[in-house]
């Protein structure tokens, strides 16, 4: 048996047709049980439609697909269902019926039944007396609603964790996850990578996320034209191994021509001029003739309207404070907006980024303080929550709105052409809406926002379900824009890329603005938090020689039992701390350490940012030991 564990699931000559469009033409692959895929590939290569078909949600046109014996799934999908007659918790609990079964069974059967033994040995493999706490956890870390709360009423977001939770509460042999980063924040964007990590089957999942992919996959999966590519690692080393393939695809390409064009010459001289003996050369000749043409992938040429010039004013905010339901979001919040600056907006979901959205550009009141926006500030704000399409249009006819062209500084492009950039064929642009695949649809409501133009762009999470090549031309174009960005997005790596200062919603009302891209704001959040714990820490030390000290100017006749171990311990606990630190610093000198993802490197910075805290808390309290020593003493 390989690394990779025993093969779960074969997949042979699997074929699709969609109408005139053939969507796979043969696909091959296998899953093996340690196998964690990431599936990457355009807006509309199928990859949805791949997971459905796994998930026996849809049928192939042909081909063979081949489960090993007993092998359970769970599949999270774009498009999931709950059932809205029940609670938050029964719905999750729905995703356990496996566990359920089986206990419900064991308690079924006498104590001496020969099924006894085997039904315990497999209680104890999927864990299932372990269901309530897996609950718990889930409920914790993926901030579901209230267990008691009713489907009907809950937000899409929220029904989207719910269905999350359904899918893991299971602990299947394989899981099948569609986009299970959406409607995440990023602290819990991060503990679902850890739990993914330590999941013991096998995984296949599609996500925008690069930083998920790098942190969770050994192995990426990528539909184009209709085949599907294979490769060994996570995101990041699948990039180099596409790149390393599509130049010897190239290279290979291009010797095909070169002999095509020295043989065009001897071809098509008459039949005489040839032998029966060269027809070998002539099979050659049509074989390569008949080959398609390699063609690397086109990128959308996204188009962000130039900025149109802005005043020295351009959105200032003094003294913002809003409270709602009695929760405070923010209280005397400050900010000016400069020129060519990307600011993003992070922080958990519930805090008031979005608010604060609405309170800049006066959808909503604040309590307190005020707003000026700039006489010459245009804002374009795009949500896609809100962005709606009409699914009997055509891409065409939901872009229109009354015009030809679009405004792009002083020229004018036709609609087509300007769809054309977004990666719309001729055909697409004449498909009704209802037949795009979501990440088309996202692409149509960023070119329908888009074209309106504006030098004050307000995005609000504009990432969601947009391929991978999109999103980087999507950051490319937002570097390159000379106006001011408003960025709220969930998306580690795109913010870092795009933005140069960060919003931060910590909870508790604090809001903090920081300089600089997103892991520099992490950097320095660390320090305040280990600045604010050496406080803390010395503040504990000083209320507990308060409670210590002595009424009167009694001597202290000796330590206590507790003192006294802490003092004989503390130069050994204090040389076991400082090693570990000493071990964590050098992992910063290795060249290899900063290889790693850009999360692991924020953990180590944790953990030592953590002990260093903890080297204070003990030096204080050796000092004040000491003292209390020599009071004895003397």
């Amino acid at each position: 048996m390989s690394e990779r564990g025993e093969i779960i699931l074969n997949v042979q000559e699997l074929h699709l047709s969609i109408g005139y469009r053939d969507l796979f033409t043969g696909i091959d692959f296998s899953v093996h049980s340690n196998d964690r895929l990431g599936l990457v590939g355009r807006n509309g290569a199928g990859k949805s439609t791949l997971l459905k078909i796994l998930a026996e949600q849809e049928q192939p046109t042909s081909g063979d697909i081949a489960w090993r014996r007993g092998i359970r799934y769970a599949y999270l999908a774009q498009d999931f269902e709950l059932d809205f007659t029940t609670t938050v918790k029964e719905n999750v609990y729905l995703g356990a019926h496996y566990q359920d079964g089986l206990i419900k069974e064991y308690e079924s059967l006498d104590y001496d039944d020969p099924k006894v033994a085997k039904i315990e040995e497999e209680i104890e493999r999927v864990k299932a007396w372990e269901t309530d706490n897996l609950y718990k956890d889930l409920r914790d870390n993926l901030c579901l609603p209230p267990c008691d709360r009713d489907i009907e009423t809950l937000s899409g977001g929220e029904r989207r964790r719910v269905a999350l939770a359904k899918a893991l509460i299971g602990r299947p042999d394989f899981l099948i996850l569609d986009e299970p980063t959406n409607h995440l924040d990023i602290p819990t964007i991060q503990w679902l990578e850890e739990w993914l990590r330590n999941f013991p089957g096998a995984i296949i999942l599609i996500t925008h996320d690069r930083f998920f992919l790098d942190n969770v996959c050994n192995g990426m999966v990528e539909l184009l034209n209709g085949k599907l590519f294979s490769y060994e690692g996570n995101y990041s080393r699948f990039l180099v191994q596409k790149e390393e393939r599509e130049t010897n695809m190239e290279v290979v390409d291009n010797k095909r021509k070169q002999f095509l064009k020295k043989e065009i010459e001897w071809i098509r001289r008459a039949p005489k001029a040839r032998g029966t003996k060269s027809q070998s050369r002539v099979d050659r000749f049509n074989e390569a003739k008949h080959t398609e043409n390699f063609e690397r992938e086109k990128d959308v040429d996204l188009i962000v309207p130039r900025a149109s010039v802005m005043g020295n004013i351009i959105l200032n905010a003094k003294n913002l404070s809003k409270t709602i339901a009695g929760k405070k979001l923010f209280e005397n919040f400050n900010i000016e907006f400069e020129e060519g600056k990307n600011v993003g907006i992070v922080g958990r979901n519930g805090l008031g980024k979005s608010t604060l959205l609405k309170t800049l550009i006066g959808q909503l009141e604040a309590d307190t303080g005020s707003v000026r926006l700039g006489d010459r500030t245009v804002i374009n704000y795009f949500d896609q929550l809100k962005a709606d399409l009409d699914d009997s249009k055509t891409v065409l006819e939901e872009i229109t709105e009354n015009k030809d062209f679009v405004q792009v500084g002083k020229d004018q492009i036709s609609l087509r052409s300007y769809l054309r950039r977004f990666l719309f064929t001729d055909e697409r642009i004449n498909t009704t809406v209802k037949y795009l695949s979501g990440g088309e649809k996202s692409r149509l409501m960023l070119a329908k926002q888009l074209k309106d133009g504006g030098n004050f762009l307000i995005l609000d999470e504009p990432t969601n379900d947009l391929d991978l090549q999109t999103l980087r031309v999507l950051e490319e174009a937002l570097i390159a824009f000379e106006g001011v960005a408003l960025i709220v997005s969930h998306d580690r790596f795109f913010l870092n890329r795009t933005c140069s200062a960060m919003i931060a919603f910590e909870g508790d009302g604090v809001v903090t603005y920081q300089d600089g891209d997103y892991d520099y704001y992490l950097e320095k959040k660390a320090e305040r938090d280990r600045q604010e714990a050496k406080v803390e820490a010395k503040a504990i030390v000083k209320e507990e020689k308060k409670v210590k000290a002595p009424k009167a100017a009694k001597k202290k006749k000796k330590l206590s039992w507790k003192e006294q171990n802490d003092l004989d311990s503390m130069e050994e606990n204090v040389l076991e701390l400082d090693t570990e630190i000493e071990g964590l610093e050098a992992q910063f000198q290795d060249p290899d350490f900063f290889k790693k993802s850009k999360d692991e490197i924020a953990k180590v910075q944790k953990n030592l940012d953590e002990a260093k805290t903890k080297l204070d808390v003990l030096y204080a309290r050796w000092e004040e030991l000491e003292a209390l020593q020599e009071e004895v003493n003397s």
